[in-house]
């Protein structure tokens, strides 16, 4: 009798416990939430308020409210004021302790779900858009916050196939999953859009989706460093002409970008490589490409700061207007510069390859500072004294002459059309180019700004503190102090 006692005594023990922890959260869960929403309040044109938390013992729930300042455009492409655009979420809170699998990996402490219930002023669209497509209505971002204090967050939009006016849309879904760590400090996740097919009565688009992933940490406040990766799957597009009856054909292999960061304690750098697999257009290829950029020495602190500043303008802002925000941030920029600049940052595109039908192109190259305190955006001169550049470009000259070609009859056609030269065919157009453009090529090497070895043609420059140097000849173009 007295264990029987005793047992249940623990388990009342434990029942208002948990009953304790569950208020306990179930504050700290509301104080959360409108804590994020008053430092987020205000960002640019748009804002974010709270509408109706209503706490419970077990869950709680809530209605976030955006509303964005968007410019409003007429008919003829002119300005005609500003339109408030109003997005309601539904969010929905359950308090911990949740010792059990509650659609998460792992036991959490709290949970969420949050849900797009009303747009407007286009309700009424989004309405329509909800009937025709319902699978959208279970798009879901939701929250689960770890006993360790890690927060693990998804974003789910479910797969649909459905016919919209002439065209049948097969969507894949999308999926994006992040983690963040205990204060905030790592942050990692992926996202996958598997394929989307678009059958149409002029023809079909098919993709294969995107997907990546990335490994950051915070070093300094809004600094992450660490790895990321995106690959944008191929894409066939089969269309034919209206008009013409003619079938389009272009097949995208797809591409990949990769990069990786790092921060020492003081500077900051950064490697990323952008690989293009090739695009086919009615049966020419274009590529593959690779592009291979680091960058070096960059003062951490600075970044870090400069990230904070353009923040806070865009919190206190209000303005929806491009060119009242550029003119705003304009000055920001010129401070990181110039503080950018008191160091030693580098540039490095260490590969530029991309092959075409017509030819090659490959190059390279590196830019350098050797600053130092007090320098300013004012005094150009200035700043080339403190200067170092190379560069190496090598193009098959078949490829140069198409390109300047095209651009040469692009040229003598509006001369055409507006009488400043003779009427002439396109057919002579074309020859009329190919005299000029056989006569610019030439020119180019007589001025040795290009060298032609075999069939490329190559240019090489070097620019080291007021000194530059194109294709080992010194060129007095700028005079140092």
């Amino acid at each position: 009798m007295k264990k029987r006692i005793i047992v249940i005594g623990l388990v009342l023990l434990s029942v208002v416990g948990w009953a304790g922890a569950t208020y306990v959260v179930g504050g700290q869960v509301e104080d959360r939430y409108l804590s994020l929403l008053e430092q987020y309040k205000q960002y640019g044109p748009i804002t974010l308020s709270n509408q109706g938390y209503q706490r419970g013992f077990l869950s709680s729930t809530a209605q976030t409210i955006l509303k964005m300042e968007m410019p409003k455009v007429a008919a003829g492409g002119q300005d005609s004021g500003v339109e408030t655009l109003q997005l309601v979420f539904e969010n929905s809170f359950y308090h911990g302790p949740l010792p059990f699998n509650s659609g998460f990996l792992s036991p959490a402490l709290a949970k969420g779900e949050t849900r797009l219930v009303s747009v407007s002023p286009s309700d009424e669209d989004f309405e329509k858009l909800l009937i025709a497509i319902p699978e959208l209505a279970d798009s879901v971002a939701s929250f689960s916050v770890a006993f360790d204090g890690t927060m693990n967050s998804q974003v789910r939009i479910p797969a649909f196939e459905h016919q919209l006016d002439d065209a049948q849309i097969d969507w894949a879904g999308f999926q994006a999953v992040a983690e963040f760590g205990p204060g905030n400090k790592t942050l990692v996740g992926s996202f996958e859009m598997p394929q989307m097919n678009l059958h149409m009565a002029a023809g079909e688009i098919s993709w294969s989706g995107l997907n990546g992933q990335f490994d950051l940490t915070e070093t300094l406040p809004l600094l992450y460093v660490g790895t990321s990766a995106m690959v944008f799957g191929a894409m066939d597009i089969n269309l034919t002409d209206a008009k013409s009856g003619q079938q389009k054909n272009v097949q995208m292999k797809g591409f990949e970008v990769t990069a990786d960061s790092n921060f020492d304690g003081k500077l900051a750098g950064y490697n990323q490589t952008m690989t293009f697999a090739g695009i086919t257009v009615d049966g020419e290829t274009f590529g593959p490409g690779v592009c291979e950029v680091e960058v070096s020495n960059i003062d951490g602190e600075m970044l870090s700061s400069f990230q904070g500043q353009v923040q806070d303008l865009y919190r206190n802002g209000t303005s929806s207007s491009p060119d009242e925000v550029f003119a705003q941030i304009l000055p920001l920029y010129t401070q990181m510069f110039e503080k950018l600049i008191e160091g030693t940052p580098e540039v490095n595109i260490k590969k530029l390859s991309f092959s075409t039908p017509m030819g090659d192109v490959d190059g390279k190259m590196l830019v350098k500072f050797a600053g130092h305190p007090g320098l300013v955006m004012d005094n150009p001169a200035g700043l080339l004294e403190y200067l170092e550049a190379n560069a190496d470009l090598t193009v098959d000259e078949d490829l140069v002459s198409d390109v300047m070609s095209a651009s040469l009859i692009a040229k003598l056609k509006v001369a055409r059309k507006q009488g400043q030269i003779p009427q002439y065919s396109d057919e002579e157009l074309a020859e009329l180019a190919e005299r000029q453009l056989g006569s610019q090529i030439e020119g180019l090497l007589a001025q040795n700004f290009i060298v032609r070895e075999g069939e490329n043609l190559k240019s090489s420059a070097r620019f080291n503190r007021g000194e530059f140097v194109l294709n080992g000849n010194p060129l007095p173009i700028f005079q140092t102090r």
